[in-house]
């Protein structure tokens, strides 16, 4: 009786038809070979899902778009006053940043 009850229940998440689980449970080998099948399905149909979802994410726009992106400055500017550091400049005197300087702060606040 567990083993019909364990063939209804594998029927029910391969997808068989239920009027088919007897005929299945009186022949095993047949109920292997459907089992069998029913999981190769399962997994190619897994396999071309995670290939579609890394495709879909893979062609998504990059964070910086590099066509149109500057080159990073070589020099920034330096701090005005003693005890003042470059970065600390840049945020008293935003107006001066430049697309790469604004990037590369985002990315700091990550």
């Amino acid at each position: 009786l567990d083993h019909l009850l364990e063939l209804s229940q594998e029927a029910e998440s391969l997808s068989l038809e239920p009027p088919t689980w007897e005929d299945l449970a009186q022949d095993v080998p047949a109920w292997r070979i459907s089992v069998k099948t029913g999981e190769a399905i399962y997994e190619a149909n897994r396999i071309v899902a995670a290939k579609a979802k890394r495709v879909a994410r893979k062609s998504q726009e990059p964070w910086i778009n590099t066509k149109n992106a500057q080159a990073l400055p070589t020099h920034i500017p330096c701090a005005k006053r003693p005890g003042q550091t470059s970065s600390n400049s840049m945020q008293n005197n935003p107006t001066r940043w430049g697309p790469s300087q604004v990037w590369w702060h985002a990315q700091r606040r990550l």
